[in-house]
């Protein structure tokens, strides 16, 4: 079983009929159609790259982990936070958010 990202369903991923959609090489079940199409919409307002457990945070540029008072820099994009380590990380990130974030 695994969860639907819109509304946190769980659902059969080996079920014939399960809904998936593949975006950034990852594959995603969703419980129903109108699941799918609110994520087909805006991918990013369900998924972040940068990703967060506890206090600790990870670059999505270069991947570095640190904790959240170790950041150099945050930065608000399609309404996630994202955290950079250095100042070069978060001008890279501004320059091309796409490259990171798999579209």
């Amino acid at each position: 079983m695994v969860q639907d990202i819109v509304c946190g369903m769980e659902v059969d991923e080996t079920d014939s009929r399960a809904i998936m959609k593949e975006f950034a090489g990852q594959r995603f079940y969703f419980c129903s159609v109108e699941c799918k199409l609110l994520f087909s919409r805006d991918p990013l307002l369900y998924i972040s790259q940068s990703v967060e457990t506890g206090e600790m945070t990870k670059d999505i540029v270069c991947g570095m982990e640190m904790g959240r008072q170790q950041t150099f820099s945050s930065l608000k994009y399609h309404g996630r936070w994202y955290y950079f380590c250095s100042e070069s990380c978060t001008r890279e990130f501004q320059r091309n958010p796409q490259r990171y974030l798999g579209q």
